[in-house]
């Protein structure tokens, strides 16, 4: 009788614990379930409160796979509102405990994680490193959806790169998977990706064409964050165009987002430009105000990617306030920058940003040096937006300096890429500067 019902006790317990661990599993569902949504519309807060509940459950039933589930998503979070620091440690915790339980899918999602954040701190490769064996894993276990997230990640590094041929590669790649699996949100974001990419091909035409396309399905889905993007990047599309109100609106709309989200990176993206369109209209104090914003945040984040464009920004408003000393110096470190992290693009910048400096300065040799210069690098990446304004900015120096003749040739290259982008504004505007040397 003993026996019988030491039995029968035992059964009880392993029952009891059986339903415990089932619901625990329905209540680790229900809070992820909650999580994804409030990740997806921006409420951090509460999303962490549901990832740390779930972290809880998991060490309450000693499940390891689970906690680092959590621990990765936690990291999520943190890297959404740009406190990378967390995020790395969390996502490292997290690959550190699939590594020891043999989760392979686990291991290369902390790794496509971690190439992230490596990615915002310019440092392109451990970033490529990281991805690149997420890569590896996901298609050594035939997992489609993370191909394509891993290709798509890598594709934002050869941006970052300045080689926007691979880019795209990986870009289409990774779309080609996302149409084959039905992955709409996916899809919303490689075609964001691809509108960067023809925006600085100067194709902006179909780069309009796919922000929509974007922006439209990230509004079906609730992507809030997406929606952001989108909206930022149609905005430097109106802009390209000439149409600084409708940019504005649309840079505004998707500030205004990452201010409610809490996205203190996309909130750089969109201060950045703000501040680039008031220097543009003229409001040169308010312009500065705004890049003064966007430099604080990316400088707290240790964000690195846009900061040396945000210095040069920054410099352009100070040459117009005749602060010259001040501007050499924030170039000087915008130079510092671009080394770093290697980058044509932000060399041409500061280029561009020590002709302006010399110009004002009347030193019309040094000027023509660092704009020439500029221009070959924009040649060389192919951005034919840059390059178009570089040659019109060379050509009012040029003629500021009392070389006409030579300014000339300038001006007319530029209005030629104008009207080959379709940028009837721009094409115009050097036109009367052709057809009126007093301007």
């Amino acid at each position: 009788m003993n026996c019988s019902g030491a039995t029968h006790s035992g059964q009880l317990k392993e029952r009891k614990a059986e339903l415990q661990r089932r619901a625990g599993q329905t209540i680790e569902r229900v809070l992820n379930a909650k999580r994804d949504v409030l990740q997806l519309i921006g409420k951090w807060d509460q999303a962490m409160e549901m990832a740390e509940k779930c972290q809880e459950l998991a060490e309450a039933l000693n499940n390891v796979e689970k906690k680092a589930t959590s621990l990765n998503n936690i990291g999520l979070i943190y890297r959404a509102r740009g406190d990378y620091a967390l995020a790395l440690e969390h996502y490292e915790k997290s690959l550190r405990i699939r590594e020891e339980i043999g989760d392979r899918s686990g291991q290369a999602t902390s790794l496509n994680n971690i190439g992230n954040v490596y990615h915002a701190h310019g440092d392109y490769v451990l970033a490529l490193k990281h991805l690149e064996k997420s890569l590896m894993i996901f298609k050594e276990l035939g997992d489609r959806s993370g191909q394509a997230l891993s290709l798509s990640n890598i594709g934002v590094i050869h941006y970052a790169c300045e080689n926007h041929s691979l880019a795209l590669e990986h870009y289409e790649k990774s779309l080609r998977i996302r149409e084959e699996i039905g992955d709409w949100p996916g899809q919303a974001a490689i075609l964001n990706n691809i509108g960067n990419i023809e925006y600085y091909r100067g194709d902006h035409a179909q780069a309009l064409k796919h922000l929509k396309k974007s922006l439209k399905v990230f509004g079906e889905i609730g992507d809030r964050s997406g929606q952001a993007a989108s909206l930022n990047n149609i905005g430097s599309i109106h802009r390209a165009c000439g149409d600084y109100a409708l940019a504005l609106e649309h840079y505004e709309k998707s500030l205004r987002i990452r201010e409610e989200m809490g996205d203190r990176r996309g909130q750089a993206f969109s201060l950045n430009n703000i501040g680039g369109i008031l220097a543009e209209r003229g409001d040169h104090a308010l312009s500065l105000e705004h890049l003064t914003r966007s430099f604080d945040i990316q400088k707290n984040m240790g964000f690195k990617t846009l900061i040396c464009e945000t210095i040069c920004e920054i410099a352009k408003n100070k040459i117009h306030f005749g602060q010259l000393s001040e501007a050499r110096e924030d170039i000087a470190r915008g130079v510092v920058v671009s080394k770093e992290l290697k980058s044509i693009s932000d060399e041409a910048r500061c280029r561009a940003a020590y002709g302006l400096l010399y110009c004002e300065s009347r030193e019309f040799g040094k000027a023509g040096e660092h704009y020439e210069k500029a221009i070959s690098l924009y040649e060389e990446l192919n951005q034919k937006d840059d390059l178009a304004h570089i040659l019109l900015d060379y050509g009012r120096m040029l003629r500021a300096s009392g070389a006409h003749k030579k300014a000339c040739p300038q001006l007319e290259k530029a209005t030629a890429l104008f009207g080959e982008m379709g940028l009837d504004f721009w094409a115009d505007k050097v036109g009367k500067l052709l057809g009126d040397p007093s301007l």
